[in-house]
Formats: structure tokens, sequence, C-alpha cells
């Protein structure tokens, strides 16, 4: 003989198990607006920027963070010695990667990936650079 609170028990269990993830997602975990790159995770990380324009010297090292802020995610910059990027508030998803933006939201380089570790990218001014990831020790 089964117990009342056994089948409410059971009904929950197997609505927890087809429960799709994504429902369970937080805010800033939520499946990316259809203006955002798949998965925003390959730009998270610890980044060198160098400029490949001649001329155009300085070393940018940031942090991409995951974690949500100003309408896009957080960046800490570590030491920033480029024009181009020594104003970034945040960074924020595009359709082929994504972009450096001060705190009024203007771009100020928008990067595409060439490889896991390697992105290109180019300035509001034109200007290309080149963002590396960085080893951590």
């Amino acid at each position: 003989m089964s117990s009342f609170l056994s089948v409410p028990a059971a009904v929950a269990a197997v609505a927890l198990a087809v429960t799709p993830a994504a429902a369970c997602q937080s805010g800033n975990d939520a499946m990316p607006h259809g203006d955002a790159m798949p998965d925003t995770r390959a730009a998270i990380g610890l980044w060198d920027i160098r400029a490949v324009d001649a001329g155009t010297q300085g070393l940018c090292r940031l942090s991409l963070m995951g974690d949500g802020e100003g309408g896009g995610h957080r960046v800490v910059v570590e030491t920033c010695d480029l024009k181009a990027a020594r104003r970034t508030h945040n960074w924020r998803a595009t359709p082929s990667g994504f972009s450096l933006v001060d705190d009024s939201g203007a771009t100020l380089i928008t990067f595409t990936p060439d490889t896991v570790d390697t992105w290109t990218g180019v300035g509001a001014d034109g200007r290309r650079y080149r963002m590396e990831r960085t080893a951590m020790f």
C-alpha cells in the first residue's frame, strides 16, 4: 500500500528531472540575446592587448569577468597604457565577438576571435589591436 505523500514526491521528482537547465539559470547566466555571440565564456579571462599598427605603443592588461555590470560584463583593468582601452568600463557581446565600452556605453575597441587565445580588434579610430590570453602564474 502506498502512502499519500509518496505520490506528490514522485511527481515532483519527475518534473525536476525533465525541467530544462536553462530555466534554473540566474540572471547573469541567462542565455544571450540574439545580438550576442553564442558563448560569452570564450572572452572571460586575463588578457594583454597590444596595438598592431606602427606608431601606437603600449600594453593594456585586463580581466574580462562573466558577471553583469552596466548593461554588459565587468572588466578589471590591471594596467593600461593604450589610450583606446584605458577608459574601459565593461565589455559587451557582439554577433561576432565582443566590444570594450566606456562608462557612457561608447565602443572603444571591437574584437573578433582568431583562436581560443588570440583576438583581433579594431578601435573606434580604425586602429588595429591584438589581444592574447595572459599566462597566470
